[in-house]
C-alpha cells in the first residue's frame, strides 16, 4: 500500500474537493470510532490510526459533504488508509466475500 502525500480530490454536487491524509486523520480524532458494542449500520469502514471509522463519515468531516460510498472508499484507498467491507450477516460469514469464492482466491474465506 502505498501512503499518499499529496491531497486526493473528487467531484460531489459540480464542486471539486480535496482531501489531505493529514485532514483524515484529524477527522478521525473528532469522530467516534466503530465499537462491537454498538450497533454497525454501515458496509465500508477505514482503519485510521487504531480506529475503524465509516467511510463516508471521514469525508464529510473534512469537506462537509458526503459522495457515494465507492468515492468515499477510493478516495481513501488512494490516500492509503485500509478500507474494508463489514460482514453484516451470518450468511456474509459463511460464504465468504463473493471476490474469495467461485474461482477467485478463497484465501481461508
Amino acid at each position: 500500500m502505498t501512503i499518499k502525500s499529496t491531497p486526493e480530490a473528487f467531484t460531489f454536487g459540480g464542486d471539486t474537493h480535496h482531501v489531505s491524509r493529514e485532514e483524515i486523520e484529524a477527522a478521525a480524532e473528532r469522530l467516534v470510532p466503530a465499537h462491537s458494542a454498538t450497533p454497525l449500520p454501515y458496509s465500508w469502514y477505514a482503519l485510521v490510526g487504531g480506529g475503524l471509522f465509516y467511510v463516508g463519515a471521514l469525508i464529510k468531516q473534512v469537506t462537509g459533504v458526503e459522495p457515494s460510498v465507492k468515492t468515499a472508499r477510493v478516495v481513501l484507498h488512494s490516500l492509503g488508509f485500509p478500507v474494508m467491507a463489514y460482514a453484516w450477516n451470518e450468511e456474509f460469514i459463511q460464504a465468504g466475500h463473493p471476490a474469495n469464492v467461485n474461482g477467485y482466491p478463497s484465501h481461508g474465506s
